[in-house]
């Protein structure tokens, strides 16, 4: 379910699928492709205006969140991560959040949280059912990491529209 607040769409929660126990090297994927919920973007779409990460762990990690306008092949979960030549008319970019951009999250949970403003980078996506807009995205350890491993990590977005 998404919500607008003015001009600002914002995505409900997005668990990476299938992140293992095992940890992970720099440039390894994590997780697998995944989808946000729909968005009601216009034409083209709009700007990423934030991204808030959530690491039920112990958090801190430098990682990179790819972005994609359409189901993409992305990378098995642990492996380098790679954009297949099939998926680069599909590639709309990355953020990548550095390890001391999270903060302590909740005081009753041990829950990591980073916030990511104004990224000056366009989103657009293709009609899906319903006449919503599904975003596609896949994460990427920028250095060796296990801390959301067991855990879970989750992703939201706000959008910017004119």
């Amino acid at each position: 379910m998404t919500y607008r607040v003015g001009r600002t769409y914002y995505s409900s929660a997005s668990a990476l699928p299938n992140v293992s126990a095992t940890g992970y090297d720099a440039g390894d994927a994590v997780g697998a492709i995944f989808s946000f919920p729909p968005l009601t973007l216009g034409e083209p779409g709009g700007l990423l205006g934030n991204l808030l990460l959530i690491d039920k762990g112990s958090g801190a990690g430098a990682i990179r969140v790819h972005f994609f306008s359409e189901s993409a092949s992305g990378s098995p979960h642990g492996t380098g991560w790679g954009l297949a030549s099939a998926d680069y008319d599909k590639y709309l970019g990355w953020v990548d959040v550095s390890a001391n951009q999270w903060t302590s999250g909740l005081a009753a949970t041990s829950a990591y949280l980073a916030r990511i403003l104004d990224q000056p980078l366009p989103l657009w996506s293709t009609p899906a059912e319903r006449g919503g807009r599904t975003l596609w995205g896949q994460a990427q350890a920028l250095a060796n990491y296990s801390a959301y491993v067991a855990n879970g990590l989750t992703i939201r977005l706000g959008v910017l529209q004119d």
